[in-house]
């Protein structure tokens, strides 16, 4: 097995910076190139070429706190997420992608053209097909879904949104200029950064007239982001309830299933956030614990009911996938430090 990654440390080594890694397919055989970037992807996406054999790429990561920022350069690739994919995995992210080359992408429900230097935005847990193109040094930002939920109302609308012109703008030039320094942010800086993106993302989506986040009320949309960041807060209190959650926010019982109703509701919402949790804990690599003191900590008094609940979002117990994720590494096994993998077991 070629070794794919070229550790780079950064300047001024004497300060805790954020882990860098940089992953190069230069050295490895042609013919071994696709299958050990699919190793490296292969959780995620099915990543297909005409031409294997002339396929070639590099890849610069740094993990910002909760943001995972990638640089890209690559040849013609196009890039895939099945339903079965986001069944098994389980990915809870997203994807903000500022391509070097105009593409199109389907969402399974509609086609939608990206223009070269535009932002788009993909919800790694609904599927989408992404048309080949190269890469030239592209940027993409990776948030946990429970990051960009704290900055707004509503989430479900984000897929297939395009950023690039007035506000989008922000977005563009902040990217490149995380492409360029990400590496030189101390730690202690880390969560900051991270959290500054994501204001500045929310205030770009909310500047885009056609998106659903735009439609709701000003005052409502804030109190559902109080909502639910005093829920995220209080998922392993099993008193949680959604008189709980509006005596905290301060709006009457109707007013929050209001909110709440394109969620499906509150208790949905709790119940999906604990699940979430409770399988971003099955997939870190440090277990400790068992699933029952899993479910436990985040509000599941009972095996039964967590077993079911978890089948029923995930189509698998949560016996069935720890194992899986046991056996199935994001990294390529030579891939030096492993930040993506251990990023994700971190906020996967």
């Amino acid at each position: 097995m070629h070794k794919l990654t070229d550790a780079a440390q950064p300047k001024d080594a004497g300060k805790a910076h954020c882990i860098h890694q940089h992953i190069s397919l230069s050295t490895i055989p042609p013919e071994q190139r696709l299958d050990a970037w699919q190793a490296t992807f292969g959780k995620a996406h099915a990543i297909t070429t005409e031409k294997p054999s002339a396929f070639s790429a590099e890849l610069s990561t740094v993990t910002v706190d909760a943001m995972l920022v990638h640089r890209m350069t690559a040849t013609v690739q196009s890039v895939q997420r099945t339903p079965d994919m986001i069944r098994r995995d389980g990915m809870d992210h997203f994807v903000l992608h500022l391509c070097s080359s105009a593409m199109n992408v389907s969402t399974y429900d509609r086609d939608i053209a990206i223009p070269e230097g535009a932002v788009s935005v993909n919800d790694l847990a609904q599927p989408y097909a992404r048309s080949a193109a190269p890469e030239q040094q592209s940027v993409s930002l990776i948030f946990p879904r429970d990051v960009i939920a704290g900055k707004l109302a509503a989430t479900n609308g984000l897929h297939g949104v395009v950023l690039q012109q007035g506000v989008g703008a922000l977005m563009i030039a902040h990217m490149q200029a995380l492409a360029e320094g990400a590496r030189y942010i101390t730690r202690e800086a880390a969560s900051a950064a991270a959290e500054a993106t994501a204001e500045l993302f929310a205030a770009c989506v909310l500047s885009t007239p056609d998106n659903i986040v735009r439609a709701r009320a000003p005052l409502e949309a804030a109190a559902l982001v109080r909502a639910k960041r005093f829920i995220e807060l209080n998922l392993a209190d099993r008193r949680l309830s959604p008189e709980r959650v509006g005596g905290a926010i301060g709006v009457s019982r109707a007013t929050l299933f209001r909110l709440f109703a394109p969620l499906g509701g509150v208790a949905h919402y709790i119940q999906d956030r604990r699940l979430t949790l409770v399988r971003r804990e099955l997939a870190r690599r440090h277990r400790h614990q068992t699933i029952a003191e899993i479910g436990y900590k985040f509000g599941f008094s009972s095996d039964v009911h967590l077993s079911r609940a978890f089948r029923r979002k995930f189509g698998a117990s949560p016996a069935e996938i720890r194992p899986f994720d046991e056996a199935a590494g994001f990294a390529s096994p030579d891939s030096g430090d492993r930040i993506i993998e251990n990023w994700l077991a971190e906020y996967g």
